[in-house]
């Protein structure tokens, strides 16, 4: 259904939203760190997706996340904190999470974050996953990737019609409504 923006007559009122990984991730743990200028997001997701979110919330919309967020949250928060601790190499930083106490930094990170979108989204309900064959076909279909291709079918099989992310590759998906603020996706608005 293509891009909804904040101004967008379309914009939900008491529907079902499910926030996407990227916006979670800048909803609770970048916007609680102070960043080094390489690792820092982007001033408009900072700023945008908390306004976005909190309109959501105003038009009383039921906020959900997806499980797979919570592994991609993980690896994202990983990396970060390995960067942090200068084990910014693929080889150092499992080496850090290994030995280094950096599976407990992230576990206690992840754990905030957590609780975090707990306290106003709840979890969607992940039905039978895909099997790889059914994830191909997915693949082949939309402009997806990775986690992307799962987030789509819980918001399919939940018949959820509403996604606040900053990746204009869910526009691809038919019948979604794209909630978001990445200025690259002016073309796709309504």
């Amino acid at each position: 259904m293509g891009i909804v923006l904040e101004s967008s007559a379309v914009f939900p009122k008491s529907q079902r939203v499910l926030i996407d990984t990227n916006v979670l991730y800048w909803l609770t743990y970048a916007s609680s760190r102070v960043f080094p200028r390489a690792l820092k997001p982007r001033e408009y997701q900072l700023e945008k997706y908390p306004q976005l979110f909190e309109r959501l919330l105003e038009n009383q919309n039921i906020i959900y996340f997806s499980s797979y967020s919570v592994s991609e949250l993980a690896n994202i928060i990983s990396r970060v904190e390995a960067s942090l601790n200068g084990r910014g190499q693929e080889h150092e930083r499992k080496k850090w999470l290994r030995t280094e106490g950096g599976r407990e930094i992230v576990v206690r990170e992840l754990t905030t974050v957590i609780e975090t979108i707990e306290s106003w989204a709840k979890i969607v309900e992940t039905k039978a996953p895909m099997n790889p064959k059914e994830y191909l076909q997915s693949y082949s279909k939309f402009y997806l990737d990775g986690y992307d291709i799962y987030l789509q079918d819980d918001l399919s099989k939940n018949e959820i019609r509403y996604l606040l992310t900053d990746d204009i590759d869910f526009t691809s998906v038919r019948d979604l409504h794209v909630i978001t603020a990445n200025t690259k996706a002016g073309s796709y608005s309504k």
